[in-house]
């Protein structure tokens, strides 16, 4: 019904998949055609009206004047509405009018000679070539311009400027139409470009939109950055596209060969279905969005777009924005544990700990703020906010007449680079205080990523006179390793709160004596924490451990209330 067609409109509508209803098409279509003839013929209408007006202008003025090269506007609007051709006619036929017909004087009665009318003509023909030729490029290069900016200039296939101009052109038709969008990401992209080269990136993601087009056929594909692209299922049902998309992940997980080399390639999708009449453009990406977001976080290939997960995001959201503030309004604040020697009962140091003092997260574990800023990428902005305040308290303690060693944690992605550890050396100088009084403890996880380079770190911390600690000792399946290496020797090492808790069971108590004769055997003293009661004290006495933290002495203090404790101090709290 709609083979032999060839307008423009029709083209649209029918390579645009969100606009399939061929009942609209038709609509849409006859209705253009009545409106382009009616234009067309308004159009012819007003450049012969304009022109027999400039005629009857001339006439007005006595014959042939300066008033003549008005005659080109209309000329010129021919070329620019319908073409050279049309552009050509109108020259011959407003050159006819005011050539010789018109004579040259009127009053006079002299007409025009023929070389000066056929002359005239020639330059209206001249100035349509011209003008037609101008336009023709202007709008080639507009034509150009056009596809670039719907065009992605690495894959060729349509960009996100046109998934949002084809959207909002379906939306603005008002079709109660339902459908669905799905985004997929190569979720690994990054990492192909980091361990092969970007060109074998760029490649992989290439390969896997030549294969979505080939496996999704008529569905509409857009890409909408380096590594993600979507598919607009305007044919199926809701379960239908799923089980498509699903059966395309399956197959993408066979490794691609590029270049010879096999590329194992990761990929996610969000998904959610749509209803034209009851959407906007800007909740319909917002969505899309969120649905990859619930994916990435998901165990799943596939996760369709969930409102409760979207709030539990949004609120997750919050609390990055709330911790973030807080390193820069003062929102956090710092307490400290005592660490207390056993041998002489001295209170011999202080273990950092971080509080976050916002009313809208009372309750808020501060094990989740670290996670959520280790996730977020800004953890170091933490740590060095620690480390400055930490120093500062530390060099107000010395100025008191108070020396005492401080113990500050340092988390995983404080060690990829040297940035903590230059902080460390400018705060140090700025305060001039003495570095053996400072202390970093670190857990087993902030060492496995990436050992080497972690302990070349720590070396360097240990040769400015800071000391390190192994923290939460025996929860890792790598711990003894690191405490043999011979590479870096640590200066404590820190017993986890999960067998001082068990400390009571005999297997736990020959674990806990064997650890600590290994570390004192490796020049290594031992520290537990988490004691709290009298009966865990003396078992870690009589088994040789050297320092203890917990309840058991002190909760954590703010510096003021600290002081008083020290001073206060004595052994009469055994």
């Amino acid at each position: 019904m709609l083979k032999h067609s060839n307008t423009t409109l029709e083209k649209k509508l029918l390579q645009n998949p969100l606009c399939v209803n061929i009942e609209t098409v038709l609509k849409n279509l006859s209705f253009s055609k009545k409106r382009t003839k009616q234009m067309n013929l308004f159009l012819c209408s007003m450049i012969v009206i304009i022109i027999f007006i400039l005629e009857f202008i001339l006439f007005l003025t006595g014959g042939v004047s300066s008033y003549i090269h008005l005659m080109y506007i209309p000329i010129i609007l021919a070329v620019f509405l319908f073409g050279t051709p049309c552009g050509m006619l109108t020259a011959l036929f407003a050159g006819l009018l005011v050539g010789p017909i018109l004579p040259s004087n009127i009053q006079k009665g002299i007409m025009q000679e023929p070389h000066t009318w056929i002359l005239r003509i020639v330059m209206f023909v001249v100035v349509v070539l011209f003008d037609g030729l101008l336009i023709s490029f202007i709008k080639k290069n507009n034509d150009l311009e056009n596809r670039n900016a719907y065009l992605d200039i690495i894959t060729g296939y349509p960009n996100f400027n046109k998934f949002k101009f084809d959207l909002n052109e379906c939306i603005n038709e008002g079709l109660n139409k339902t459908f669905s969008i799905m985004i997929f990401e190569l979720e690994n992209f990054e990492t192909i470009s980091r361990y092969v080269d970007h060109k074998t990136g760029q490649q992989a993601f290439t390969t896997l939109l030549h294969r979505a087009k080939e496996y999704f056929s008529s569905n509409a594909i857009y890409t909408i950055s380096s590594n993600k692209f979507i598919v607009v299922f305007s044919k199926y049902t809701t379960q239908d596209a799923y089980n498509l998309a699903k059966n395309f992940i399956t197959l993408t997980k066979a490794p691609f060969y590029i270049n010879g080399i096999p590329i194992a390639i990761v990929v996610k999708c969000g998904a959610d279905n749509f209803s034209l009449h009851n959407n906007n453009i800007i909740s319909i990406i917002e969505k899309l969005g969120k649905a990859l977001d619930q994916a990435h976080t998901s165990s799943t290939d596939i996760m369709f777009y969930n409102n409760e997960l979207a709030e539990h995001s949004k609120k997750y959201y919050h609390t990055l924005v709330s911790i973030y503030q807080g390193i820069h309004n003062n929102t956090f604040r710092l307490v400290y544990q005592p660490k207390v020697r056993l041998r002489d009962n001295k209170l011999i140091g202080v273990e950092v700990l971080l509080r976050w003092n916002d009313d809208s997260y009372r309750n808020f574990p501060i094990s989740e703020v670290i996670k959520i800023a280790e996730d977020a990428e800004f953890i170091n902005e933490i740590t060095k906010w620690v480390i400055r305040n930490s120093i500062s308290q530390l060099k107000t303690w010395q100025d008191q007449g108070l020396e005492i060693n401080i113990a500050i944690n340092l988390s995983s992605k404080d060690l990829m680079d040297n940035t903590v550890l230059e902080y460390t050396k400018e705060c140090i100088n700025l305060y001039k205080i003495n570095p053996r009084f400072l202390e970093f403890e670190l857990t087993e996880r902030s060492i496995i990523h990436d050992e080497n380079r972690v302990f070349e770190i720590l070396k360097e911390f240990q040769t400015l006179g800071i000391k390190v600690s192994l923290d939460d000792y025996g929860t890792g399946h790598n711990s003894l390793v690191y405490l043999v290496k011979s590479i870096f020797t640590f200066n404590y090492l820190k017993i986890d709160k999960l067998f001082t808790d068990s400390i009571m069971d005999e297997n736990t108590k020959i674990l806990l004596d064997g650890i600590i004769k290994a570390a004192h055997g490796l020049g290594i003293e031992v520290i537990a924490e988490g004691v709290e009661t009298i009966e865990q004290l003396h078992i870690l006495e009589t088994i040789g451990c050297d320092i203890i933290q917990g309840y058991y002495y002190s909760k954590p203090l703010p510096p003021k209330e600290l002081e008083g404790f020290i001073l206060n101090y004595s052994e009469s709290v055994f």
